[in-house]
């Protein structure tokens, strides 16, 4: 299972603006996909998602249990951030919320 996020304009993660979708979560390698020209997807191998778990969650591998990520305004600079929703690795890790600022 993996998420998505997705925006139809301005994506702060594209290097221009471009309309952009990304999956993550469970062990997906997390680059958004930008729109370079009409119908024409990118990866930006530039932008990513930590993947290594902490010392909390590596029972069973080295890598975070991510579920799904979704866009948020979480301080007062007008650009999207993103948060995300940590699985527990099947409750033999802690399962977190993790916040990335842009």
């Amino acid at each position: 299972v993996h998420g998505s996020v997705s925006m139809d304009h301005g994506s702060p993660w594209c290097e221009e603006g471009q309309r952009m979708y990304w999956l993550v979560g469970h062990d997906f390698d997390d680059h958004p996909s930008c729109e370079v020209s009409p119908g024409v997807w990118e990866e930006n191998r530039l932008v990513t998602l930590p993947l290594e778990a902490d010392a909390l969650n590596k029972q069973d591998d080295e890598i975070v249990d991510r579920h799904d990520c979704k866009t948020i305004y979480a301080d007062d600079d007008d650009l999207l951030d993103i948060i995300c929703m940590v699985g527990a690795n099947i409750g033999k890790g802690y399962g977190y919320n993790e916040l990335f600022l842009t």
